[in-house]
C-alpha cells in the first residue's frame, strides 16, 4: 500500500512509512534478544578477522572492534529492564557470575582502555605467507602512517643479506596483561583470538542464551 510522507520519519523517501517498530526505543523483547545475538556474530567475525584478515592494517581496527562489541553484548540485554517483568533480579545474577570471572573483567577494562586512551600496543609473529614459516616477533602499534612493526627475527631463521622478501602476513596477536584464569581454570593460551573466543563463549552461555529462553521465546 502507497502512504503519503510521514513527518519524523523519512522525509527524503515520500512514500515510506513511520516503520516505528524499527526504532531502538521501541523494540521488543525478542529484537533486544536479537541484536545481542548480533552483536555476539558480529564479534566472532572480527575475532576470525584478527587472525585472517588479509590487510595486515587492519588487524588491529579487528581487535579494537572485538572488545568494544564483547562489552556491548550486555548493554544491548540491558535495555530490556523497562520492557520485560522480573529483568532487574534475574540480571543481577548475570552480572555477579561476569564480574568475578577475571577474563570478563580484563575485556571489561581493556574496552574502558581503548575508549579512552586507545588501543595498547600489541605483539604477533610475522611468517611467510607462502610456507606458513614462522620468521620474527614484532611489537605492533598504530602511528600516523598506519600500522607500524618493530621486532626480532628468531634465531632459527636466516634471511638473505636483502632481507625479507615475498609476501609476509601478522598471526597470533597478543595484548599485555591477559588473564591467566577463567572460570577457575588456568589459561595457557594467551592469544586475542583464544581469549575473546573464550569470552564470547561464557557470554553467550551465561547471559544471552538465558535471557532468550526466559524474556524472548
Amino acid at each position: 500500500m502507497m502512504v503519503g510522507p510521514v513527518e519524523g520519519a523519512f522525509p527524503d523517501l515520500p512514500r515510506v512509512p513511520a516503520l516505528p517498530h524499527l526504532r531502538p526505543q521501541n523494540a521488543s523483547a525478542m529484537a533486544v534478544v536479537a541484536e545481542a545475538e548480533s552483536v555476539l556474530r558480529a564479534a566472532r567475525d572480527a575475532v576470525h578477522q584478527v587472525e585472517h584478515c588479509a590487510r595486515p592494517g587492519q588487524q588491529l581496527a579487528h581487535i579494537r572492534s572485538a572488545v568494544v562489541d564483547i562489552r556491548r553484548v550486555t548493554f544491548v540485554l540491558q535495555t530490556l529492564s523497562s520492557r520485560v517483568d522480573g529483568f532487574d533480579d534475574w540480571y543481577h545474577g548475570v552480572q555477579v557470575t561476569l564480574r568475578a570471572d577475571p577474563l570478563m573483567r580484563y575485556f571489561v577494562e581493556l574496552r574502558n582502555d581503548i575508549e579512552k586512551r586507545g588501543l595498547p600496543g600489541a605483539v604477533a609473529e610475522l611468517y611467510r605467507v607462502d610456507t606458513g614459516e614462522a620468521i620474527a616477533d614484532v611489537a605492533c602499534f598504530e602511528d600516523q602512517y598506519g600500522l607500524a612493526v618493530s621486532g626480532a627475527v628468531r634465531p632459527d631463521v636466516h634471511l638473505a643479506q636483502s632481507g625479507l622478501s615475498g609476501a609476509h602476513g601478522l598471526r597470533h596477536f597478543r595484548l599485555p596483561d591477559p588473564p591467566t584464569t577463567h572460570q577457575g581454570r588456568e589459561l595457557t593460551d594467551l592469544r586475542f583470538a583464544t581469549l575473546s573466543g573464550l569470552a564470547l563463549d561464557f557470554l553467550e552461555a551465561r547471559a544471552v542464551i538465558p535471557a532468550r529462553s526466559r524474556f524472548a521465546d
